[in-house]
């Protein structure tokens, strides 16, 4: 018989395997197919809503040529190589990933770039000095961390007194889906969120970035809608993980599916969640609580 454990920030069913999705990119170099996780982010980067959310990024942060740049959490690259150009000829951008696979994918995409440094590193135990960078920045990764808390406080380190740090987060907890059923869509939802390291980090990053000591904090909420291929690409493991763990049946999930294909056809699905976008300035003192 299955029986349900929650680890930190994890719900596991014992003792089926997790297997990989989209909820572990904590463990890039790990997964056996790590194609698939280059694919869902090249699709994810491409919901509606996120190219104006990179721009207010770029605008919070305050840059300007000659300054030095943290990407926390590179991914696949793209984001480094704009910050790049924001600071040229004489700025600096370290671009870091814990996966080594994501770096060497990102230094093979950006090919020949100059002003970018590419390291594998932890954000919970960043590999700089105090005060190193004008700016730092952290998209869609903390969702992936077991201690975002520890996070910010490393990037909040790291950033010089009077630096900026910019942040943008989903929150998986207000994760919605049009389904008329209203009780299958709010376990899959559940589920989903529960099965991500901080499934609800986004609402929480105002408090984080104060408890490190950050100031001039700016929220900028908003919804982004995804269309039907990315929801499938997002959910299509979860739910066969959730049938073969025996919390939904497989006509239940083939019927959920098959109504949202139809909305899908009938250009009327709905689907998407809150992300949060948060600014703060490091203080000038740097007193950290």
């Amino acid at each position: 018989m299955l029986g349900l454990r929650t680890g930190p920030g994890r719900v596991v069913m014992g003792p089926m395997r997790r297997p990989q999705d989209t909820t572990q990119f904590d463990a890039v170099d790990l997964a056996p197919d790590v194609a698939y996780l280059v694919r869902f982010l090249e699709t994810a980067k491409q919901v509606p809503g996120f190219r104006q959310a990179k721009d207010e990024m770029l605008a919070a942060m305050r840059l300007r040529p000659g300054m030095c740049v943290l990407e926390g959490g590179c991914g696949l690259g793209a984001d480094a190589v704009e910050l790049a150009a924001r600071v040229a000829p004489v700025g600096r951008v370290v671009a870091v990933d814990l996966s080594r696979a994501m770096i060497e994918e990102a230094r093979r995409r950006a090919g020949e770039e100059v002003g970018i440094t590419w390291q594998v590193a932890d954000l919970l135990d960043l590999p700089f000095a105090d005060g190193a960078f004008d700016a730092c920045r952290v998209e869609t990764v903390l969702q992936h961390v077991h201690d975002p808390a520890r996070a910010l406080a490393e990037v909040a380190r790291v950033t010089r007194p009077g630096g900026r740090v910019v942040c943008l987060e989903f929150d998986l907890g207000t994760a919605m889906v049009d389904s008329p059923r209203r009780a299958t869509t709010r376990t899959i939802l559940t589920s989903l969120a529960d099965a991500f390291a901080q499934g609800w980090v986004g609402r929480q990053l105002p408090r984080l970035l104060a408890e490190v000591g950050l100031v001039e904090i700016s929220i900028s909420p908003r919804v982004m809608l995804g269309g039907y291929p990315f929801w499938r690409l997002l959910l299509d493991r979860h739910l066969a993980w959730l049938q073969e763990s025996g919390v939904l049946g497989r006509d239940e999930i083939e019927g959920w599916w098959a109504e949202l294909a139809e909305a899908h056809a009938s250009g009327v699905f709905t689907a998407g969640a809150s992300a949060f976008l948060v600014a703060a300035t490091r203080p000038a003192s740097a007193a950290r609580r």
